[in-house]
């Protein structure tokens, strides 16, 4: 069993989680996060790799799904921590996730990069050279504690709270500030969309690769189901499906918004 599972054999005697029973499992995500998890206009479900994947696994175990209305990305985590969720489909690992939820194992890692526009003359060649620069990232996000460590430490990062994370990139285009913090599959496609690819384009090395992970909130009745799921996910994983659906999302426009 998944290390990362071990702490759900502690949090799953009757009652645990109230009154609610496990009649369906409550799903929700980014809106934006491409193409980890998004939301097109007017949709009421998820897609993207993790919700289509999550998707598949429960009805593989004969259990129902349900996706969450669009809220913005830290109300997702509020509504993990009160219960009022099961999962979110999608997330970075990160020490106080780790302690405050159950994760699953890890399902893909997710490349985070420093996009800047094409005619910088001096482009940093390293974190450290980001420090004085005035930066952008996306409002509520964390890409884990060694970057938001650093970040928090050294560097100048605006985040706002846009309806679209594509402000970010539109801001970076009017040289409102001089790099974009995100990830990188949604950074390339938000380049695409904005019409902007010959202007903007993302430096040669990561700012950091960190793992991919469901979660599940300690308060959920659905944690009876957990043991199933990962191990469902696990051989999956392995067989390459995850890395199969992101490559079918980045190479297909049905993927876009």
């Amino acid at each position: 069993m998944s290390l990362v599972l071990v702490s759900v054999l502690a949090v799953t005697p009757n009652g645990f989680a109230g009154t609610r029973s496990c009649d369906q499992i409550r799903i929700n995500g980014s809106n934006v996060w491409f193409p980890i998890s998004i939301r097109h206009e007017g949709a009421e479900n998820l897609s993207g790799v993790f919700p289509d994947l999550a998707q598949e696994i429960f009805r593989s175990m004969q259990v129902d799904v349900a996706f969450g209305a669009e809220v913005p990305w830290k109300r997702v985590f509020v509504q993990l921590e009160s219960g009022e969720i099961d999962m979110v489909a999608g997330a970075y690992h990160t020490k106080d996730r780790a302690r405050n939820y159950v994760l699953s194992s890890p399902v893909i890692k997710e490349p985070v990069a420093i996009f800047v526009r094409a005619d910088m003359t001096d482009r940093p060649g390293s974190l450290d050279e980001l420090i004085g620069l005035q930066g952008l990232a996306p409002f509520g996000a964390t890409f884990g504690e060694e970057f938001d460590n650093f970040a928090k430490e050294h560097l100048t990062i605006n985040r706002q709270s846009f309806d679209d994370f594509s402000t970010n990139m539109e801001l970076l285009v009017d040289r409102k500030a001089d790099y974009l913090v995100i990830a990188r599959h949604a950074g390339d496609m938000m380049l695409k969309d904005l019409g902007v690819e010959g202007q903007v384009e993302a430096l040669p090395w990561p700012a950091l690769e960190n793992s991919l992970h469901y979660m599940f909130s300690k308060k959920s009745p659905c944690l009876k189901h957990i043991s199933a799921f990962q191990k469902e996910l696990e051989k999956r994983v392995e067989a390459g499906e995850a890395a199969n659906m992101m490559k079918a999302f980045n190479t297909s426009t049905s993927g876009q918004e």
